[in-house]
């Protein structure tokens, strides 16, 4: 029984291995998004993949988009107990990268991620400064969901489905937190629709 087990973790682990390449640049954009800071989105990205790894072969007998609100699924539930962990224990978030090499004050982002035009740079960080400060007035469950939403790219079923809520109410709680994000940035986006 044991050789069965042991010549089937290399299937296992090659799935977990190309779901990590699959899903890592979603997920880590996801996690940065929410937590701005690089190492602490790969430790929470870390801690998903391990929920992955335990459940892999549940996952593998599923299809590629159920796989994918697992891994999301897993990436939401990291990041709760994350930040659980770090308001028990009183540990300060932090929104810089401190590191002594780079005295800029600014976040250090992967490469994939960077602009080569500064100014598209300074655009995109102004337009992200402003949504991220609308998302932040939200409610927690608010935050989850247009997250999930525009983050995510989930459908309002498998919102529902992962905050165990009904798909109509957070079809609501999206409708209400946009016209009240709307709202908030009118004057800085003259009336654009953002939604």
């Amino acid at each position: 029984m044991a050789t069965t087990k042991f010549s089937q973790e290399p299937d296992i682990r090659g799935f977990v291995h190309s779901l990590y390449e699959c899903y890592y640049c979603e997920m880590y954009r996801y996690l940065f998004s929410q937590l701005h800071t690089v190492d602490e989105a790969n430790l929470v990205l870390s801690d998903a993949f391990v929920r992955v790894m335990q459940n892999a072969e549940k996952l593998a007998n599923c299809e590629a988009e159920t796989v994918r609100r697992y891994l999301f699924g897993y990436a939401y539930a990291a990041l709760c107990n994350h930040l659980r962990y770090q308001r028990r224990h009183k540990i300060p978030t932090v929104s810089v990268n401190n590191r002594e090499d780079d005295d800029s004050g600014d976040l250090v982002v992967p490469e994939q991620f960077c602009e080569t035009d500064l100014t598209t740079q300074l655009l995109r960080k102004e337009v992200a400064e402003k949504i991220k400060a609308a998302i932040s007035n939200l409610s927690p469950r608010a935050r989850a969901i247009i997250v999930l939403k525009f983050y995510g790219e989930f459908k309002n079923t498998e919102i529902a489905e992962q905050l165990g809520i009904s798909p109509s109410l957070v079809g609501t709680i999206l409708q209400r937190s946009l016209k009240k994000m709307r709202k908030e940035l009118e004057g800085y986006y003259c009336g654009k629709d953002i939604g």
